[in-house]
């Protein structure tokens, strides 16, 4: 049964977005507090073992937020809390000496993360079937254009793409110790796509006209990501929404406009 996209699942959509926004700000809220309790408690003379304070405790507590905020429904909270566990058992139990293996098991970890990942959002997204059926449509037609959906894999190299299709269905980008430019600027859609942004150890650029709508959802972990369209002046279409997924870690998204 196909899901109708109608103003009232498109208010839905915007509430939950506005949840688990509230949700993450309080969990990471909580986590700063937890943190500065520990160490004015250091400060006055309690002992914590050593590895409590450590950015690999940091590096999965920040994990487990990412989780919790996404109620653990993807999987891209798994990666740092793996990451920091391999480090911090080397630590714990120096007799294993993990440490010589620590680098090896951390490319590991993101090559199972990027291939056992749940496939994109869409499916759990009301915008898919609608997606779906657009293009099953074309496709029968014959009219189906490749360029219409975006998938770039930039693994210790880097990618650049022109995106010109006028009925472009998002996509997907993953950036692993490697680069992408994305340029948007000449595409067009009408009502609301999702684009996948994955960057580990790399960055990402995204080039899309200053009037598009961007709806971020990316989780950024040792990373960031920033918005630095010019907005002044600027209406906004709200029937063209850019829905930005994924995860960001020690990596960096810029959204540009021109």
């Amino acid at each position: 049964m196909e899901t109708i996209n109608t103003p009232d699942s498109q208010e839905n959509e915007l509430k939950q977005f506005e949840r688990s926004s509230h949700l993450g700000k309080v969990l990471a809220g909580l986590l700063l507090i937890t943190i500065g309790c520990l160490i004015i408690a250091e400060k006055q003379g309690v002992i914590f073992p050593e590895w409590l304070l450590s950015w690999k405790t940091l590096l999965i507590a920040i994990g487990l937020v990412i989780g919790a905020k996404h109620r653990f429904r993807t999987a891209g909270w798994l990666l740092p809390v793996v990451i920091g566990g391999v480090f911090l058992v080397g630590d714990i139990f120096p007799e294993l000496t993990l440490r010589h293996y620590a680098a090896p098991a951390v490319l590991i970890i993101i090559g199972l993360f990027l291939i056992f990942r749940p496939k994109s959002k869409y499916p759990r997204h009301h915008y898919y079937q609608h997606w779906k059926k657009k293009w099953a449509e074309s496709e029968t037609s014959g009219k189906m254009n490749p360029d219409d959906a975006l998938e770039i894999i930039a693994i210790f190299g880097g990618a650049k793409k022109n995106v010109f299709t006028k009925t472009f269905h998002g996509g997907e980008v993953t950036c692993v110790f490697g680069g992408a430019e994305v340029n948007l600027m000449q595409a067009d859609f009408e009502g609301a796509v999702s684009l996948e942004m994955t960057q580990v150890f790399g960055g990402a650029k995204l080039l899309v006209p200053a009037h598009w709508k961007i709806q971020s959802e990316v989780t950024a972990m040792f990373g960031s990501v920033e918005d630095k369209r010019p907005m002044s002046n600027v209406s906004i279409d709200q029937n063209k929404t850019l829905i930005l997924t994924g995860t960001c870690i020690f990596g960096g998204l810029e959204i540009k406009s021109y």
